[in-house]
């Protein structure tokens, strides 16, 4: 059985879990999810949380690259998209 969404449901197979918990060379927390097709983590650092995504996640095609960014970089307003973007759009 499977927790998903509150709710149990059956497996057909095995649930294998790829996620491996650690801490960074210097003290940070981190968390990987590996396997033959994905890469993901996330590094806590205080209150700046470091997301490592494959660029797969982001746009098509087939690469091996990865994307790194901070979480509080992440907007999440359309009026402050808005304002971002328009500032880089030349005049």
């Amino acid at each position: 059985m499977y927790l998903a969404g509150g709710r149990e449901i059956e497996l057909d197979r095995p649930l294998i879990v790829n996620t491996y918990k650690g801490k960074t060379s210097d003290g940070k927390i981190a968390r990987f999810t590996i396997d033959a097709n994905t890469f993901s983590g996330i590094i806590i650092d205080g209150q700046d949380h470091y997301v490592i995504k494959s660029v797969n996640d982001f746009t098509r095609g087939n690469t091996e690259t990865l994307i790194a960014y901070k979480q509080s970089d992440i907007i999440n307003d359309i009026n402050q998209f808005n304002q971002w973007f328009r500032q880089d759009i030349p005049k």
